[in-house]
């Protein structure tokens, strides 16, 4: 497997084609269960799978899933059920009407 997520700490352990590692940490505990679950998408995402090959790419999309899961947080969404109605708020933007 060319990615592994790891658990302590939250990331991902990379092996890249040309035989270089990588592990590339998400720092932030903020929604544990969705952070996992989208480190399990960003790992099929590697080569071969996928089209990420360098510890950079990884890396950049590790923030970009950073500040998803910051964005979510400071809306309020918990990762309850209850939430996914309020999704859509993120896509509106900071201080945007739903």
């Amino acid at each position: 497997m060319p990615a592994t997520v790891t658990e302590q700490p939250l990331g991902l352990d990379c092996v890249f084609l040309d035989g270089s590692r990588a592990q590339c940490l998400l720092r932030e505990d903020v929604l544990p269960v969705l952070a996992r679950q989208l480190l399990r998408a960003l790992a099929d995402l590697v080569v071969p799978h996928g089209g990420l090959g360098t510890a950079g790419t990884v890396k950049g999309r590790l923030t970009a899933i950073h500040q998803l899961l910051c964005g979510l947080h400071q809306l309020g969404f918990t990762g309850e059920r209850p939430d996914a109605h309020g999704a859509g708020r993120v896509l509106d933007g900071p201080g945007q009407p739903a």
